[in-house]
């Protein structure tokens, strides 16, 4: 999970989840790095219903509103963290 600025794609926070994690445990992952975030967003943006879905009920919980909407300043981050992960293994 990667929480980032939305404006400026600054990372906030990451963090590597296992394959097999379950919902629960992916909506505790998301959940702790909002709560840790130094100022609380307040709303979220998603790129996929996915990821919408996963992070509904804690934004519900939060009180934050869920927008889906592609997040352009992370593409880039996103494909070079992938990219240096394939070279580790």
């Amino acid at each position: 999970a990667i929480l980032a600025v939305a404006t400026t794609g600054l990372i906030a926070g990451i963090e590597l989840m296992t394959p097999w994690a379950t919902l629960d445990e992916r909506r505790l992952v998301v959940a702790r790095m909002l709560t840790a975030a130094p100022l609380m967003p307040r709303r979220l943006r998603v790129q996929s219903a996915a990821g919408a879905s996963l992070i509904g009920p804690v934004a519900e919980a939060l009180g934050l509103s869920v927008e889906r909407e592609p997040v352009v300043q992370l593409a880039d981050a996103y494909e070079a963290l992938v990219a240096d992960f394939m070279q580790m293994g």
